[in-house]
């Protein structure tokens, strides 16, 4: 149970922003009335929810909550450049746009990586990403076997 959200809260998705990403995973629509209207017909089902404790650029320990992919090293780079430029291509185009110029710009980084209850793990990495949904980076389809669903 993530803190500070109450048993039974449900969760409505509607379409906005450069990827949906976990609009395609979950099966919502991607226009904004029909995602409204699958809103109040549609059944609730469980999802998974994650949550990420890491370390911020200025020291501080963060935690964080999410129900598609966390991910960081050069794709926080890419997102990043996705955010400061013109999405006038639509979100295909944004996200690799910014792919090959991240790709261009990222050096690799060392890492301190613990995964769930294992010992600390210095690593060095160009990115990790921990998918909970399918898709992210525009529809880069990284975990095609990923289930949002419960049990």
């Amino acid at each position: 149970m993530v803190a500070g959200v109450q048993p039974g809260a449900v969760l409505g998705v509607l379409p906005y922003g450069t990827g949906g990403d976990f609009r395609k995973t979950i099966g919502a629509s991607k226009e904004l009335p029909r995602g409204a209207a699958d809103l109040r017909g549609r059944g609730t089902r469980r999802i998974d929810a994650c949550r990420l404790t890491y370390i911020d650029n200025q020291g501080s320990q963060r935690v964080r909550h999410y129900v598609n992919i966390a991910s960081f090293g050069i794709g926080g780079l890419v997102d990043q450049l996705v955010n400061t430029t013109t999405k006038a291509l639509g979100g295909r185009a944004s996200f690799l746009m910014a792919t090959v110029r991240a790709t261009l710009r990222y050096r690799a980084q060392t890492a301190r990586l613990r995964l769930d209850d294992r010992p600390p793990e210095d690593v060095t990495l160009q990115n990790i990403a921990v998918a909970n949904g399918q898709f992210f980076g525009g529809g880069m389809h990284i975990a095609p076997h990923a289930q949002h669903c419960g049990s």
